[in-house]
């Protein structure tokens, strides 16, 4: 089990086009994997024989209730209910325990109230709100950006309510042999895997590379992204000031957590991470943290999950973990270093402006200790955009240092010009692309 949440949206097509656009890209935004008819390639079965198993190996629906009741099959699966496509899809979750999230369009005054379809429509509304006498609570909208936002709020409030995450979290353990996952090692080794220059092979091979990973990593394996944290962040702050809105110098994770942090308390802000991070599918570690803890003695992250920890415990290894200032300037190898703290130790976390802004001072040691391993070692970027502040004063103050190397599926001619004034090569590979063919080039450090 493990993998990105994966939510259903399910609605008639015509009329709520633009609707479904808009609530598929906020649920992408997340990291949260949005399921639809429109990116359901053709299987060679009929239609309902591939939506089915989608359904079923959802976390949640969003349904969204249109002008229009929908289609209704002949013949066929289902024909004998003589509902349409949609109230099927709504009757499948159902019979999995799928939680569903609905949201109706306002309709306008002269909207069609007398034609088949229309009663049909407005009968299905109303058994949505009654359904079994479990009637669920249904969201109003106008437009596509009105419903997004809505779709937001309701997702992560969601994921931060016990009961439905543990519903979540029940029917992802019942379904996670059908769920998609990561490909195997064989599938892998299959697909096109990039070239490994000589002098990267041969820092690895001498043991004189480090590992810098950001966020990129992780959501791969499933966790929530920066802007789901900030849309709880926001949530919370909007519990004790209602008329808060984000302004755009204002609208960075750490400018929200320190909103947050101020109105409500550190501990609001360091409970809302760890529950984000406490993700019902139980995110596991990837085949690129398996690899990166065999290859790399070192290794930096700014993530605040425990997946490389994980990965290292299964293959009974024993790094050591540094989540916090350190004694001298000096690290152990080998170490994993968290500069950002951990999720399990609220107390390490530096999130807010402040945290970020004064880091040196905060973390003096551990800083020179980060500064001279990007000065000294080959340094490999995976999975960060090196433009958090931090990061970004980080690699500033490194200065002249060997060549490095950023591994990114695409890399622009901007980012390639940029990076290029740190000394950094870039190669253009997932992350378990990358990981898995340095794991070829250099096979004696598995």
């Amino acid at each position: 089990m493990g993998q990105r949440l994966r939510i259903f949206v399910s609605s008639t097509m015509k009329d709520l086009a633009n609707e479904r656009l808009a609530v598929c890209q906020r649920l992408s935004s997340f990291n949260v994997e949005p399921v639809n008819a429109e990116t359901l390639g053709p299987s060679g079965g009929n239609s309902w024989a591939r939506i089915q198993p989608e359904i079923a190996s959802s976390d949640a629906m969003i349904l969204l209730l249109g002008e229009r009741y929908g289609w209704i099959p002949k013949n066929g699966p289902g024909a004998d209910l003589k509902v349409s496509v949609t109230e099927l899809e709504v009757i499948e979750a159902r019979k999995h325990g799928i939680p569903i999230l609905p949201f109706a369009k306002r309709l306008d005054d002269d909207a069609d109230r007398t034609s088949d379809d229309a009663i049909k429509r407005d009968a299905f509304r109303k058994r949505i709100k009654d359904w079994d006498e479990r009637g669920l609570f249904v969201q109003s909208f106008d437009l596509a950006p009105d419903l997004a936002d809505k779709v937001a709020h309701a997702v992560i409030g969601m994921l931060t309510d016990e009961f439905q995450r543990q519903r979540i979290r029940d029917h992802a353990e019942a379904t996670s042999q059908s769920r998609q996952s990561e490909p195997p090692p064989a599938e892998l080794a299959a697909s096109i895997l990039p070239s490994i220059p000589g002098k990267l092979r041969e820092a690895v091979q001498n043991r004189t590379a480090v590992l810098f990973a950001g966020s990129g990593i992780s959501l791969s394996a499933g966790f929530p992204s920066a802007p789901a944290f900030a849309e709880r962040f926001v949530q919370l702050i909007k519990a004790a000031q209602n008329q808060y809105f984000l302004t755009p110098a204002a609208s960075t994770l750490a400018a929200v957590a320190t909103d947050l942090e101020s109105l409500r308390g550190r501990d609001s802000v360091t409970n809302a991470v760890r529950t984000l991070m406490d993700a019902p599918q139980n995110p596991q570690p990837t085949l690129a943290h398996l690899h990166a803890v065999q290859l790399f003695p070192r290794i930096l992250t700014t993530n605040f999950d425990t997946l490389f920890e994980r990965a290292a415990k299964i293959q009974a290894l024993d790094p050591a973990l540094v989540i916090a200032e350190i004694p001298s300037d000096i690290l152990p190898s080998p170490v994993i270093v968290k500069l950002h703290g951990s999720s399990d130790a609220p107390e390490s976390l530096m999130i807010n402006e402040m945290d970020i802004l004064f880091y040196a001072k905060a973390r003096p040691n551990l800083w020179r200790a980060a500064l001279r391993l990007l000065r000294e070692q080959t340094v490999i970027v995976i999975g960060s955009s090196l433009r958090d502040p931090s990061v970004l004063r980080l690699f500033a103050e490194v200065g002249d240092r060997p060549t490095g190397y950023y591994v990114s599926p695409i890399v622009s001619p901007s980012d390639r010009a940029r990076l290029s004034h740190w000394n950094l090569e870039c190669i253009e590979a997932s992350a378990d692309q990358f990981l898995a063919a340095l794991a070829q080039a250099v096979p004696a450090l598995k």
